[in-house]
């Protein structure tokens, strides 16, 4: 031989000889050869690097292949070579899927870790085996027939993402969609108020196509990279396939979040002039407080809550709602001392009213996020149901007993996940202090 060491997986093995043979492969050998056996349930994200010799008909099982190494726990880059036949009906089917299925994967962002829960979800309506037999039998492939079969299951593909109709929950997606359609707007309207300040500031702006509706580009102030095909419309954007759908989950915009709010940590106070005739004369403190939820698993949200103190010491209502949209007042800095307001009373009746705020906003997440839980929990049931009967329907008795198992183990630690997704901590903490004045 070559001298290397070989670990070996197939499916006359009991589970612990497979988990010997990983463990071999883990500390000593330098190669795991497996068949489809070592497709599921067995962890190998110590290794990077994978080799499909005999792809699977069904994209499902080659993705369950995949999630073998590409899983939580890798640390590195995952390198996935497939073999295939050039030139042949099966490498032609092949490419038809894997286009609509790669294209899904690009119009949303979080595409490719939901991929195999989308093909799990999808596999009672396609039977992707059967697509490549009735090709094979027919020794070409009807490309109009392909196509549209291709078209279909992209567009159930999309259907499910964006209604969520996925068997097994998955919570990023859903908390998305929690969120109402007002809500997003104007989530986005922020995003893009905050990103034309920040270019405005540094002598840049947001620029459109021309003949393109709604879509921009515009020049990094400090790289000077140029970001093209800037959506901020949310459905536009779906149906761009090189669309970039700037809001405060793209990866520009957390980075800007990042950087305004470390100059807001090293620059607490200002003194502000607005332009506002209603409430010309009015002058005080503003407070800006940043209210930060989560479980420390998966959900967290961040609500900025303002909150104003007149020079009567009572708390504006009113006033501090002008300050949630911060793109419709015209402001400029002013010099010298601010009025004399008794700062101290201030800050402390602001802080018990927007205690009180964030309780409201609190105990309304808590039930929604509680409401969620629940109700994913009811379609993990299901999904375990369903898995179950397939498991039972294993002829080999010591394969069935383990991955029934596995599958009570996986159950367990799932109930656990969720129980402690329902426990939400809330902090809020004080991020800028301005004086204001108002003409």
């Amino acid at each position: 031989g070559l001298g290397y060491e070989v670990a070996l997986i197939n499916g006359s093995m009991t589970p612990q000889e497979k988990e010997d043979q990983k463990e071999y492969f883990k500390n000593q050998a330098q190669f795991l050869v497996s068949t489809d056996a070592g497709g599921e349930g067995i962890n190998l994200q110590f290794c990077r690097v994978m080799i499909n010799y005999d792809l699977p008909w069904n994209p499902m099982r080659l993705e369950q292949r995949i999630g073998r190494i590409d899983r939580i726990g890798q640390k590195h880059d995952v390198k996935i070579i497939n073999f295939q036949l050039k030139n042949t009906v099966e490498q032609k089917v092949r490419d038809v899927i894997e286009a609509k299925l790669e294209k899904v994967k690009r119009e949303f962002n979080d595409g490719e870790d939901k991929l195999s829960d989308i093909l799990s979800t999808m596999e009672d309506e396609f039977d992707f085996e059967k697509i490549y037999i009735d090709a094979v039998r027919r020794l070409k492939a009807d490309e109009k027939e392909l196509d549209k079969i291709g078209q279909k299951i992209y567009q159930k593909a999309r259907d499910i993402i964006r209604q969520g109709e996925l068997t097994i929950p998955f919570s990023e997606l859903q908390r998305d969609q929690g969120v109402s359609r007002w809500e997003l707007e104007r989530l986005q309207k922020n995003a893009r108020a905050i990103l034309t300040q920040y270019l405005k500031l540094h002598n840049k702006k947001l620029c459109p196509y021309k003949g393109k509706k709604d879509v921009y580009y515009f020049d990094d102030p400090n790289t000077g990279k140029r970001l093209s095909n800037v959506y901020f419309d949310q459905q536009l954007a779906l149906d761009h396939d090189n669309a970039q759908l700037i809001s405060f989950n793209h990866a520009y915009m957390k980075g800007l979040m990042r950087q305004l709010e470390g100059k807001l940590r090293t620059s607490q106070t200002a003194k502000l002039l607005i332009k506002h005739p209603s409430f010309a004369g009015t002058f005080g403190y503003l407070f800006v407080f940043k209210l930060t939820i989560t479980n420390n698993i998966d959900a967290s949200r961040v609500e900025i809550i303002t909150s104003f103190v007149d020079s009567n010491g009572q708390t504006n209502y009113r006033i501090s709602q002008l300050f949630s949209d911060v793109a419709e007042l015209k402001t400029k800095s002013i010099a010298g001392k601010a009025k004399k307001i008794g700062f101290k009373d201030a800050y402390q009746k602001v802080k018990r009213w927007t205690e009180e705020r964030a309780e409201t906003i609190f105990s309304s997440y808590q039930s929604e996020m509680f409401a969620k839980v629940t109700e994913e929990q009811e379609k993990m049931n299901k999904y375990y149901s369903s898995k179950q009967r397939s498991i039972g329907k294993i002829a080999i008795e010591n394969i069935r007993e383990s991955k029934l198992k596995e599958l009570e183990q996986e159950k367990e630690a799932m109930s656990v996940k969720h129980s402690r997704r329902k426990l939400l901590v809330p902090v809020l903490d004080c991020l800028q202090i301005a004086y204001v004045e108002f003409c």
